[in-house]
């Protein structure tokens, strides 16, 4: 056992001496090796820095901002583009309209309950309704054919005191600017000259309400 001690004290007391230089028997140099299998002196500096000789430190990402509550988000567009407070009319459907318009026994005073007429090929012969008194109108929708349509309106007082009938567009489903009529002989009696594959909205107005 004390045998085996001394030669192991031997052997850490001369590598130390054979591994020093020439005359220089203070310093040693022990082999360093990097990750890469290489073999550095242990007094050489390590240069951690890119080829710029900067810091190779990783630096933190760039913040980027939230996107602000005011961005509005592109998401597409109608067929119109309602603005608000333009009221919204009813779709007018594609069934055949009557020849004559009568009243259903509803009000339809405002253009969002616009009496639905479907699809007009020609003008109706007759047109009847009810004013509804809290607005003083009452309103149709209907959608026009392939062809012009030369459309005259010719009402009758009842009970009413019809001030205007106007014609305006529906297209978007929305109450449109007013059509111009091609002719006006009486408040109660206009024609217009309408477009093909086109919704409108009649209206007709009587400020006490009645029936026409």
């Amino acid at each position: 056992m004390k045998y085996a001690l001394t030669v192991v004290a031997v052997i850490w007391v001369v590598l130390p001496t054979l591994s020093c230089s020439d005359g220089d028997s203070s310093t040693q140099s022990y082999p360093i090796f990097d990750t890469a299998g290489s073999s550095q002196d242990e007094g050489a500096s390590v240069d951690s820095s890119g080829p710029s000789g900067e810091s190779d430190t990783m630096e933190s990402p760039p913040d980027v901002p939230e996107p602000s509550a005011d961005v509005g988000v592109d998401t597409g567009s109608s067929s119109a583009d309602i603005k608000e407070g333009v009221p919204i009319i009813p779709d007018p459907g594609t069934e055949p309209s009557p020849a004559a318009w009568y009243d259903d026994g509803g009000y339809h005073g405002i253009p969002e309950k616009a009496q639905v007429m479907g699809l007009v090929m020609a003008a109706p012969g007759y047109i009847q309704g009810g004013v509804d008194p809290d607005t003083g109108n009452h309103y149709f929708v209907f959608r026009t054919g392939p062809g012009l349509i030369e459309f005259p309106v010719s009402l009758k007082d009842k009970s009413s005191e019809i001030d205007f009938v106007h014609m305006h567009l529906g297209t978007g489903l929305v109450l449109g600017p007013e059509v111009q009529p091609i002719e006006v002989s009486s408040p109660t009696n206009a024609e217009w000259l309408l477009e093909p594959d086109t919704i409108y909205v009649l209206e007709v107005h009587s400020p006490g309400g009645g029936f026409f």
